[in-house]
Formats: C-alpha cells, sequence, structure tokens
C-alpha cells in the first residue's frame, strides 16, 4: 500500500498535466501538447539506449530522438492533420532514419560489436519510434483527437493500477497469487492480468458512457474490445520493457520517484498504440 500511495503522489500531478495538456483550447492546447510530448517521449528514448548500453559516440541516440521529434513537432505545421497521410510521414521519418542507422553503421564500421549497436538501434526504432508514433497523431485526429487520446490513455493505465492492486492484494492472501512471467517480472501474476483488464473495460464502458459523442469514431464494441486490449496488451508491453531491464540488471529504467522511469510510465502504451489508430482507422472507414 506505501508503494502504491508512492506512485500516486507522482502519478496524480502527472494527470493533471497531461489533461490541461490534452484539453486546452487552439493552438495552446496543441503547443503544451506538444511540449508535454517531447519532454516525455525524449527521456525515454535517451533511457532505452542507456538500458541495452548504446554508446553515444556511435550516434544512433541522436537519430532516434530526432526522428521522434520531427514526428512529434510535424503535425503542427498540417493544415489538416489527415490520420492516413500522417501515418504515411511517419513511416517515411522512421524509414529515412533506418537509413540514417545504416550510414552510422557503415561509418563506424562493421565489426560485430558495431553490428551488434546498430540491431540495438533498430530494436529501440521499432518498439519505440514505431510505436510512439501513433501517439501524438492520435492527439491531432480530426474532430475528436485529445480526447481519443486521452481515453486510450486513461484505460490503458487503469489496467496498470488494476493489475498492480489486485495482484499486490492476492500476494497478501493465504494462497498467495500465481506467477505469469516469473523470470522476467516476479511480481506480474494472473490474477493481476485479470484485474487489470476488469478495470481497463470497467474503465472504457464508462468513458463511452459519459462522453461517447467525443469518441467518434469508435463505436460501444470498439470501445468494449479495445478496453479489454488495454489490459491484455498493456501487459505485453510491461513485460518486454523488464526483460529488457532484467538484461541490464536494473530494477527501474530511470530515475522518477515512486514510477523508476519514464520508460517505465510508457511501456505499456507502446503496442496499444497502434492497435487504437488502426481501430480507428477500421471504424472510420
Amino acid at each position: 500500500m506505501d508503494s502504491l500511495i508512492k506512485r500516486l503522489k507522482v502519478a496524480i500531478p502527472l494527470i493533471v498535466i497531461t489533461v490541461l495538456a490534452f484539453f486546452l483550447p487552439g493552438i495552446a492546447g496543441k503547443l503544451a501538447f506538444t511540449a508535454l510530448a517531447l519532454g516525455l517521449v525524449l527521456p525515454t528514448v535517451h533511457e532505452a539506449c542507456t538500458l541495452l548500453a548504446i554508446p553515444g559516440k556511435t550516434g544512433y541516440k541522436p537519430t532516434l530522438m530526432a526522428m521522434l521529434a520531427v514526428i512529434i513537432i510535424a503535425p503542427l505545421f498540417c493544415s489538416e492533420c489527415l490520420p492516413v497521410p500522417l501515418l504515411l510521414f511517419d513511416f517515411s521519418v522512421l524509414f529515412l532514419g533506418f537509413l540514417t542507422g545504416c550510414f552510422l553503421l557503415f561509418h563506424n564500421g562493421t565489426s560485430s560489436e558495431e553490428v551488434i549497436h546498430f540491431s540495438k538501434f533498430t530494436l529501440v526504432e521499432v518498439l519505440l519510434c514505431g510505436c510512439l508514433a501513433p501517439l501524438p497523431n492520435l492527439f491531432h485526429y480530426p474532430e475528436n483527437g485529445p480526447s481519443l487520446l486521452f481515453f486510450l490513455v486513461l484505460t490503458t493505465k487503469l489496467g496498470d493500477i488494476g493489475a498492480y492492486a489486485v495482484g499486490s492484494y492476492t500476494a497478501k492472501r493465504p494462497c498467495g497469487n500465481h506467477k505469469l512471467a516469473p523470470s522476467i517480472s516476479p511480481q506480474k501474476s494472473w490474477e493481476g492480468l485479470v484485474g487489470g483488464v476488469a478495470c481497463s473495460f470497467l474503465g472504457a464502458l464508462l468513458c463511452y458512457a459519459v462522453a461517447h459523442n467525443r469518441l467518434e469514431p469508435l463505436n460501444v464494441w470498439a470501445a468494449m474490445l479495445l478496453g479489454i486490449l488495454a489490459g491484455t496488451v498493456g501487459l505485453v508491453g510491461d513485460l518486454v520493457e523488464s526483460a529488457i531491464k532484467r538484461s541490464a540488471n536494473a530494477k527501474d529504467s530511470g530515475h522518477v520517484p515512486g514510477l523508476g522511469g519514464v520508460f517505465d510510465i510508457f511501456d505499456s502504451l507502446l503496442f496499444m498504440g497502434p492497435i487504437f489508430y488502426a481501430a480507428l482507422l477500421i471504424c472510420s472507414r
């Protein structure tokens, strides 16, 4: 319980700042969100490169940060932020970033160590740059972008909170709980997974009931499915980040009090971002 309270002391102010950035009107809101996104995503890339021991002298980390910065800032200069063109723009930036990584590999040399660094660069590009790219696009989605992105973040993070609370509670019961992936994350349990999915699902239903007009083009069935996925796919992202931390013998990705690191905040959103964006494109047809 003390650990949960410690997390909430940091998480609640962050949530308040996020809500303000999401719902300020006009250009002020867009600038606030862009600043918030840059302030969260770029440290995430830094933490991932640190965990994977990618040396700064290779040039890979600045390339990754530049890619995400361009993807986050570019929608500010679009007169109409249409979903498909933005997605194609993101793919183009990611491909150019990959070509830059190839150039850096040739420049740094093709020793086995340099090839390993290039492989890690590619992993971070796919895992972070590729998976996080849809998030700023969601904010600039026509009509209801901020509300849609807020729905995604809220349902996914409710899954995190539910999984943590239920997992912590059942671990203290006489029969304990059943470990989900003890070799990667000993604290994750099947009971926590059920609790996380239940919280995400109920949160999605409540959000849709209260503000369904602001969640178009989603319908109630899409909202329910996304609520279930937020609790399950979110856990997959958490486990992937846990595997990276375990390989680096690190407990946390960074030094954010109560939350570990910025990468720890984003891990559950890694795979939900592309899934949610795809769901919007399907529902809008």
